[in-house]
């Protein structure tokens, strides 16, 4: 193996203490699952608001859209009642779920944060929903990356001894 000049490898050394690198492992655990919870929150308010809209426009009198058209149909023509229906519930679903999965990343990533009871559950919890996320959120990738990033830290043993033991912190 060849060296390049001026460049000396550094050894890595891991963190003193009976566990290792565990608490850092569950702090950013934490942190990227409420990161997650806020940017899940933001999805789910603008998916309500999109709602309104929608149902707004479906009570607006014919002609009186000036914006982009939503449904196919002609420009202007009052849209048909079983299409604002349908795209309301789709919609409104997409955004309960979504503030459901926030309420979910939102305690586990707060339990992890306090050390508290049930926060290795709760963990691994917010690491599966976050994985099982398919509506995709403000992006597909980011999710699912932090779901299988909890998942990973939340199964790794020096982290299991480190929210078990009430006295680490």
């Amino acid at each position: 193996m060849s060296e390049v000049p001026g460049w000396e490898p550094v050894n890595y050394k891991p963190p003193e203490g009976p566990y290792g690198s565990a608490p850092l492992l569950v702090k950013l655990a934490a942190i990227f699952n409420l990161v997650m919870a806020g940017l899940d929150v933001i999805y789910g308010l603008l998916l309500a608001a999109l709602v309104v809209l929608i149902i707004a426009m479906g009570h607006a009198p014919a002609g009186a859209s000036a914006g982009p058209e939503l449904f196919p149909g002609r420009p202007g023509e009052e849209m048909k009642p079983e299409d604002v229906k349908i795209a309301s519930a789709v919609y409104g679903v997409m955004a309960f779920m979504s503030l459901g999965v926030a309420v979910v990343k939102l305690i586990g990533g707060i339990k992890l944060l306090r050390h508290s009871r049930g926060a290795w559950g709760w963990g691994l919890t917010a690491g599966i929903v976050g994985c099982v996320q398919l509506w995709c959120s403000l992006f597909c990738v980011l999710p699912l990356a932090v779901g299988i990033y909890t998942i990973v830290a939340m199964s790794m043993e020096s982290v299991r001894r480190f929210l078990a033991d009430p006295d680490a912190r």
